[in-house]
């Protein structure tokens, strides 16, 4: 069991950098937003040494009490919380809304998550919205629109900004543990309605022959890697194509991965685009350095490529 908080833990660390910068860039007050003790829940949520549910409910209950305090607090919005590093804080590049995003892990292998989504209402008081998870295996993920009482709860680790006929998108790329034999990633999108309330999925996803889809959503096995990350540069989100390992294993996700090809989806100014096959080194500079051969290895006939 330890092995799967530490990869997990492992996991937070590399997606959540922006709770890693020094402190030297903001003058810190030790007890500005109740940064340590916010901390120290995270560290209990994510620790392999508790292994009673109820124990760490209580946690996550008080962790969200003081959430729902501090957050609405003058100045929340920009405060970067450097001393929090067990919780992804995401602000959208137009500086309308903030996510605070956790996740617990759980010794049957299973996880829960959390968010707080602040909206920035300057010079007003900014919205504070405590999302309520849903089961996600109860809903047809692909097409379910969800709202702040029906979140179908996962871990961000990006996040796009897009708009499209007067509406602002707000890309997530999202990540669930799901269970020890499937793991879930897929792309999310929150944004506002006429009535200002907040929505979860839109129809902005083309893809050949199907409907428009609210969201996109891979299934693969625990036991593989799926990259799902978005290129800035070429405006587009890249993923591996997923196959089962025979054809007779359609459907069964435990035996889903990778075969080392790519796909997509373009932004075409209102919506995403299915793009197949894709070659994830195009716009790539190589170094003249990537391509030269070694003199010892041409002298002494050694093989260029390990198998």
């Amino acid at each position: 069991m330890e092995k799967y908080f530490l990869n997990f833990t492992i996991i937070l660390l590399l997606w959540f950098p922006e709770t890693l910068l020094s402190q030297s860039t903001y003058e810190m007050k030790d007890q500005d937003y109740s940064e340590h003790r916010i901390q120290e829940l995270a560290n209990k949520l994510l620790s392999n040494t508790i292994n009673n549910k109820a124990e760490k409910e209580a946690y996550n209950a008080e962790l969200i009490h003081i959430l729902e305090d501090e957050l609405i607090k003058d100045g929340a919005f920009h405060y970067p919380f450097y001393q929090v590093k067990g919780i992804g804080i995401y602000t959208s590049p137009d500086s309308m809304i903030r996510l605070f995003n956790w996740a617990i892990a759980h010794v049957d292998g299973s996880y829960t998550y959390e968010t707080f989504v602040i909206r920035n209402n300057s010079p007003y008081k900014n919205d504070v919205i405590h999302l309520k998870a849903i089961d996600v295996d109860s809903i047809d993920l692909e097409e379910f629109i969800g709202d702040e009482n029906h979140w179908p709860s996962a871990l961000y680790y990006d996040l796009i900004e897009k708009e499209a006929y007067d509406t602002k998108y707000y890309i997530l790329l999202a990540w669930d543990g799901n269970d020890r034999l499937v793991h879930k990633k897929w792309i999310e999108v929150f944004w506002f309605d006429e009535d200002e309330e907040l929505k979860i999925g839109a129809p902005i996803f083309k893809k050949g022959n199907l409907a428009d889809l609210h969201r996109v959503v891979f299934r693969y096995s625990a036991e593989n890697k799926l990259g799902l990350s978005y290129r800035e540069d070429l405006d587009r989100i890249e993923f591996d194509h997923l196959v089962p390992e025979r054809p007779s294993l359609e459907g069964i996700y435990s035996y889903y991965g990778s075969d080392l090809s790519y796909d997509s989806f373009y932004w075409k100014t209102n919506f995403w685009e299915f793009v197949p096959d894709i070659d994830v080194d195009e716009g790539v500079k190589k170094r003249k350095s990537d391509f030269r051969v070694k003199e010892s290895v041409i002298r002494e006939k050694k093989p260029i490529y390990q198998h």
